[in-house]
């Protein structure tokens, strides 16, 4: 893995419980180092040329090609050349709250759960077809031009289910999709809900009233993760906003997100992100650093 020096957070492209939805749409030439975010992203790729850096290796960029990140992925660009790209970037709690009934859509049980997570990397490739890729263009350009108040927020979010809902024709559901995802569904919301409960894969169990060796393959089937393993990453993930966006020190914010051991923290958001806890506190940057972020000239 590349020395990753940029955390980007979801303040540094203005994501918030107000704003929980963000797209830009632009041409980037050059590249753009690498860098991880604390919020998820989905790329769009309509025009140019490039190179992709990820865990998953190097792969040249063509139109149509889809990039989804979930928080802690890296990834960076390379020898980009007219790339035409749309960048919706996402509050993951969403998916936790609002949009966790998209696990029942196999399509977006694959792409938002089960194909980044299976593997640990966080990303998630898929070639859209031209059909789908135009059907992508009105709602993205909608989020593009929608205000930032929080009288939008309902509608943004509307919005964004329209461009999944345009997007998962293309993506093949996990293998093994049978209709398990209310509980999977349930089992998740309950570990979003109270992040920092000391939970065990059989007190989770009983509380569902199902068998704990069932219920890992369920939540496994529909997010690539047991359970144990898949609140870990989103310990990990809640643990990283708190570091981006409160003064609250380290040690707390583990006991915060339920790792009041601070040895077992660290080991755990390492897992996650690759460095410490304090680090990623250091390499968090603000807004007024962000601009090479974002693509070089607006699509018109």
């Amino acid at each position: 893995m590349p020395g990753v020096t940029l955390q980007l957070t979801s303040t540094s492209v203005a994501l918030s419980e107000r704003s929980p939805v963000r797209v830009l749409g632009g041409r980037r030439n050059g590249g753009y180092p690498a860098h991880r975010h604390e919020f998820i992203e989905l790329v769009l790729i309509t025009g140019g040329s490039g190179v992709h850096l990820s865990a998953h290796g190097s792969r040249a960029l063509v139109p149509g090609d889809m990039l989804l990140f979930r928080p802690g992925a890296w990834h960076a660009y390379d020898h980009c050349v007219g790339l035409q790209m749309w960048d919706c970037s996402f509050l993951p709690g969403l998916l936790d709250r609002e949009l966790a009934w998209l696990m029942h859509d196999p399509g977006c049980a694959r792409l938002l759960w089960h194909g980044p997570l299976r593997d640990s990397a966080g990303f998630f490739h898929q070639r859209l077809d031209a059909t789908v890729l135009a059907a992508c263009l009105p709602p993205l350009t909608r989020l593009r031009e929608m205000g930032s108040g929080a009288e939008h927020r309902l509608a943004r979010i509307g919005t964004l289910v329209v461009l999944l809902g345009a997007i998962t024709p293309c993506i093949p559901p996990p293998e093994r999709s049978r209709d398990m995802s209310v509980l999977a569904q349930r089992a998740v919301a309950m570990l979003a809900e109270a992040p920092a409960r000391p939970w065990t894969a059989q007190g989770l169990a009983k509380r569902l009233g199902v068998d704990a060796s069932y219920l890992s393959r369920t939540v496994r089937a529909a997010t690539g993760l047991p359970p144990m393993a898949y609140l870990a990453r989103l310990r990990a993930e809640q643990a990283a906003a708190f570091l981006a966006g409160s003064d609250l020190q380290v040690s707390a914010i583990g006991s915060a997100v339920g790792w009041s051991d601070p040895v077992c923290f660290a080991r755990r958001f390492k897992a996650h992100f690759g460095i410490t806890a304090s680090m990623y506190r250091r390499r968090a940057i603000d807004a007024s650093n962000v601009v090479g972020n974002l693509p070089d000239t607006p699509l018109t």
